[in-house]
């Protein structure tokens, strides 16, 4: 059986239609897809769908995921064509956002340089002994939380280095830990 949708005009079957006990037919006048492009595109309700997406990726996470992953191995061709699009779509963006990623890569490495011509000039050798869990090393990395402070360092050991920027944030490092180059 089909229906006829009030908002698109399209005659659609009925399972692409939400249920509704008041009506003649138990289903509603306008079709999903009809209902949700009003949905989005109403700015009453554009909040509450944000707040509504954000909670329901928080609660399945991983099921979501795992979905597109599945999605993305089953359908090379569709997902090659989408990001074509996404990148033809969003090329002005993309730009200033390489612009902006550009001129703060180009400082970092400013910071790096600095810092190494002043271990080479006056210290000779890196620190050996990591802030975090003050065990030796013979790799030791240096940490920076904030570039535009580039002489406060903090020293520290690759898994340490690595729990930093995986954002698991246990380190708890102090201030008199920091290492500031003067």
């Amino acid at each position: 059986m089909k229906k006829k949708c009030i908002k698109c005009f399209e005659e659609k079957e009925y399972k692409y239609f939400n249920n509704d006990k008041r009506n003649k037919t138990w289903v509603k006048w306008t079709c999903k897809s009809c209902i949700k492009l009003y949905r989005r595109n109403n700015p009453i309700n554009k909040e509450k769908q944000k707040e509504y997406d954000k909670n329901r990726y928080l609660l399945n996470r991983k099921e979501i995921i795992d979905r597109n992953i599945c999605y993305k191995n089953n359908n090379p061709e569709q997902t090659k064509i989408r990001n074509k699009e996404y990148l033809i779509k969003n090329k002005e963006n993309r730009t200033k956002y390489n612009q902006k990623y550009n001129i703060e890569k180009k400082f970092k490495i400013i910071c790096h340089r600095l810092i190494t011509k002043f271990f080479i000039q006056e210290w000779k050798t890196k620190p050996t002994r990591c802030y975090n869990c003050n065990i030796e090393w013979t790799k030791i990395h240096l940490h920076h939380y904030d570039y535009n402070k580039w002489n406060e360092i903090y020293p520290l050991c690759p898994s340490c280095h690595a729990k930093v920027h995986s954002k698991i944030n246990t380190l708890k490092i102090d201030k008199e830990q920091i290492l500031i180059l003067t």
